[in-house]
């Protein structure tokens, strides 16, 4: 899709505009304001500022109407907003979108429709395993509830790709139109993964596994309380607490299980997709068992060859014959020999094979910490805590191997009650639902094209999502697809659905101000919500560490709702957690750390606005670096968190930045090393402003030899000291 420059006949400056392609703009993402190399949002459409990729643009809008009112006998009046991506004429107030003439800021509604939640996602420049991910998302009814029943706080607290993707939920969710454009989300993910900074596809998997990194990542919360108490049933009543107001003490109140340093943390990701996993391993020689226990937030299934199935069959001396004839049958139907097995294989049996124990023996051999040698060992691995949504990963893809190939095999698995009981250890709730897929139509996983399929209940219907076209589906149809990644949400039990509605009767009785205490609004959106369980009551998500109540960081706008005590206690004695809440108090000793922190970031603010305005006024192309030196170098990671803690409120200071990385010592001058990623191209101005305010080093410039000598440096140095020597005479 692109601009026509002749699509607001109104204003007679925009024919000047040339025509700017999808793929051009996308290209543009990264590009530096002209005047503070700060990343910019707004280009100047004249064709005179747009030469190739070299384009005129700026950090903010007072900057362009300042380009635009110093070229009063040739106005170029017209730019295009990289945030709104629309087009606007200063002097007319004529805009235009870069996608649709008529599509404005499109309306939601509220109420049930007979569209509600069917809307496909616009394809934004080989953006289909985005849109196939997010709309997998949304089947997910435990993660996509999160954003509905929690109202979160502003977006300048640093949490854009959480903030982007609630609001692309509530547009697939009450949008009046077809489709939805998801460029909001791009550009957010873009800012916060340089991966996804290109117009190249990208594997879905691989997508979706960093998206939940980043919203853990902005959505973690920090839990200080000694694990103990999170057990059900475990907080007795001396351990609940009434918050007093901490001015009334010389000294803090510490709680008995207060923890300075946070032992644990926790976000939606980790409440909806984690689950744990313990991995063992017995010696043959001793006996002796080792085990080790980790999260996984997804299981990446291989998919069994004729060789994995005659392992993992239980022993059957017809059935494996019959498997034998069928497959040597098909042999002699493939050309080539291909190795690839086409018969179906059940989802049941790509389990049995990942959990089957294998044997550790000649090369393999496992060194057993009581034998104190190599030794034969058997490894196996079982679920000990299976997540409310559980998400498979079919390894279709054998990166290195056959030139990257697909595996095709079909794979046969149930869209109700997948039962994982074999799997787990100890039994706990173990039936799953299918409510989400992705499959993939091509050859590799960069290329091809994705589509999702999820279940919509309010319809009662499955749903194909092929970037902005939905077509209705029948769930035989859904067995029959090419699965790539499966999403399964767990039955949720009979017993908690009476609870649910319980709460909700319950919640409604009127509050005494003698009966009132708090609850936490996230963990009664879990409870209600289609999830397993909640699990114990997470009030200590909301206090800092000395125990006492810390709003300044909370992630919602209401974190805690009123509840009358009686239905507290009831909640209490199911779930356990807590602690009991009745008051709401600061806790002063952790106002005053903040308000220390918030100092410190005006001071860091106020001193980078400074340099941004003394480096505008200078107009004297010798009075800057780059007239004689090469660019400067940084680690980009270091940069993007200093950007972050200058635009982001609760974003922390940066520690000093470590450029070693770059440099190989070889030479007697270090030289740069080749293939570097994770870097970027800065002046020295900045270099020396990050230097002087947050630490480290080494300098190191963008050169294909060796480093500048210290004699050219200080050349430089001299040089630009002296033109401000005779500007200042």
């Amino acid at each position: 899709m692109s601009l026509d420059s002749r699509e607001d006949e109104r204003c007679k400056h925009m024919n000047r505009v040339p025509k700017l392609e999808s793929n051009f703009i996308l290209q543009l993402r990264a590009v530096v304001c002209s005047e503070c190399n700060w990343l910019h949002e707004i280009m100047c459409a004249d064709p005179d500022c747009i030469s190739g990729h070299k384009v005129v643009s700026f950090c903010k809008e007072e900057r362009a109407v300042d380009h635009w009112l110093e070229r009063s006998k040739n106005p170029h009046c017209v730019f295009f907003n990289f945030r709104t991506l629309k087009m606007l004429c200063y002097k007319c107030g004529a805009s235009s979108s870069f996608y649709s003439k008529a599509k404005q800021k499109p309306k939601r509604i509220r109420e049930f429709n007979s569209n509600y939640g069917i809307r496909g996602l616009e394809n934004m420049g080989n953006t289909c395993y985005l849109n196939a991910a997010i709309q997998a998302f949304y089947g997910c009814d435990a993660f996509r509830s999160y954003f509905s029943k929690n109202r979160l706080v502003p977006s300048s607290s640093g949490r854009k790709v959480t903030f982007a993707l609630a609001d692309t939920f509530e547009d697939i969710s009450f949008r009046v139109d077809h489709s939805v454009e998801p460029h909001n989300l791009l550009k957010a993910l873009r800012r916060a993964a340089r991966q996804f900074d290109s117009i190249q596809q990208q594997d879905a998997q691989e997508f979706i596994r960093a998206l939940l990194d980043i919203i853990n990542r902005e959505m973690k919360i920090h839990r200080y309380m000694k694990s103990e108490v999170f057990q059900p049933n475990s907080v007795s009543q001396e351990k609940d607490f009434q918050v007093e107001n901490t001015s009334e003490h010389p000294e803090p109140v510490l709680l008995p299980e207060v923890n300075e340093i946070p032992i644990a943390s926790r976000s939606v990701v980790t409440d909806v997709f984690e689950g744990s996993m313990t991995n063992q391993v017995r010696c043959s020689d001793c006996g002796s068992l080792s085990k080790v226990k980790e999260s996984f937030q997804d299981l990446s299934l291989s998919i069994p060859t004729r060789e994995d199935l005659t392992k993992i069959l239980k022993p059957s001396s017809k059935l494996i014959e019959k498997l034998e004839r069928l497959h040597n049958y098909i042999y002699t139907k493939l050309s080539n020999n291909d190795a690839e097995m086409n018969v179906p294989v059940s989802l049941e049996q790509c389990f049995d094979l990942f959990f089957a124990p294998a044997s550790l023996t000649g090369e393999n051999q496992y060194k057993c910490d009581n034998c104190k040698k190599l030794c034969d060992a058997v490894r196996s691995c079982f679920v000990t805590d299976l997540p409310n949504v559980l998400v498979i990963h079919l390894k279709r893809f054998r990166h290195g191997a056959r030139n990257n190939a697909k595996m095709s095999t079909p794979v046969r698995f149930p869209v109700s009650k997948l039962d994982l009981s074999a799997f787990v250890s100890p039994q706990q709730e173990s039936l799953y639902n299918l409510c989400a897929l992705i499959s993939h139509d091509g050859r590799t996983a960069e290329s091809g094209h994705y589509l999702a399929y999820r279940y919509i209940g309010k319809h009662r219907s499955w749903f194909e999502f092929d970037d902005g076209k939905v077509t209705k589906i029948s769930s035989e149809k859904v067995m029959e697809k090419q699965a790539y990644i499966l999403f399964y949400q767990k039955q949720r039990p009979e017993d908690l659905k009476e609870i649910s509605s319980f709460f909700l009767q319950r919640k409604k009785e009127k509050l005494r101000a003698e009966q009132k205490c708090y609850i936490s609004r996230e963990w009664m959106s879990r409870l209600l919500s289609n999830s397993n369980s909640p699990g114990p009551i997470t009030n200590y998500d909301h206090l800092c560490p000395h125990g006492f109540y810390l709003p300044i960081l909370q992630i919602h706008k209401s974190p805690l709702i009123p509840i009358s005590l009686s239905l507290w206690n009831d909640l209490h004695e199911k779930f356990g957690g807590g602690p009991v809440i009745q008051k709401l108090e600061r806790c002063e000793l952790c106002e005053i750390t903040w308000s220390h922190f918030f100092r410190q970031k005006t001071i860091d603010r106020e001193a980078y606005a400074s340099f941004v305005r003394e480096h505008k006024n200078i107009t004297n192309p010798k009075m800057f670096y780059a007239s004689y030196l090469p660019p400067n170098m940084m680690d980009y990671k270091w940069f993007c968190s200093f950007k972050d803690y200058i635009n982001n409120d609760f974003a922390a200071r940066p520690d000093q930045f470590d450029n070693w990385f770059m440099l190989s010592d070889t030479e007697v001058r270090p030289v740069l090393r080749e293939k570097l990623t994770n870097v970027c191209n800065i002046d020295r101005e900045h270099f020396l402003f990050f230097e002087k305010h947050y630490g480290g080093g080494p300098e190191v410039f963008k050169t294909t030899g060796s480093q500048p000598s210290m004699d050219k440096v200080l050349s430089a140095d001299r040089a630009i000291a002296n033109l401000k020597k005779e500007i200042d005479e």
